[in-house]
C-alpha cells in the first residue's frame, strides 16, 4: 500500500501539473496571460493577412502579363502538344493481321523520318 506520504507527494504532482494547463492564481493558460495569447494572435492574424496580399498581389501581376487570346510563348508547331492527328476519329486494327495496322505503320515510320 502507499503511504500518507507518497500520497501526498503524488496529489502534489497532479497539482503542479494542472496549474502548468490552468493556474487559477495567475489567470495563466499555459504560462501565458491572456493578453499574450492576444498579442500572439493578432501577430499571426497580422502576418497571415500579409501572405495572403502577397499572394494576391504577385497573381494579379502575373495576370497582367497574360494575353486572353494569344499564348506567351509559340513554337514553329502552330498546335501545341497535337502532333498526329488521325484521318478517322477512332483507330481499329487486329493485331494478328498485319495488313490492317500496315498503313498506320507506314505514316508513323513517314512522320518519324
Amino acid at each position: 500500500m502507499a503511504s500518507t506520504e507518497d500520497k501526498a507527494a503524488n496529489k502534489e504532482n497532479v497539482s503542479s501539473w494542472k496549474d502548468s494547463i490552468y493556474n487559477p492564481r495567475t489567470g495563466e493558460l499555459l504560462g501565458r496571460t491572456a493578453s499574450s495569447w492576444a498579442l500572439i494572435l493578432l501577430f499571426y492574424l497580422v502576418f497571415y493577412c500579409f501572405l495572403a496580399g502577397m499572394f494576391a498581389l504577385t497573381m494579379w501581376v502575373m495576370l497582367l502579363t497574360l494575353d486572353d487570346y494569344v499564348p506567351r510563348y509559340r513554337d514553329r508547331v502552330p498546335h501545341p502538344g497535337l502532333v498526329i492527328r488521325p484521318n478517322s476519329l477512332d483507330i481499329t486494327f487486329n493485331k494478328s493481321d498485319p495488313l490492317k495496322y500496315a498503313q498506320y505503320v507506314q505514316h508513323l515510320e513517314s512522320f518519324l523520318q
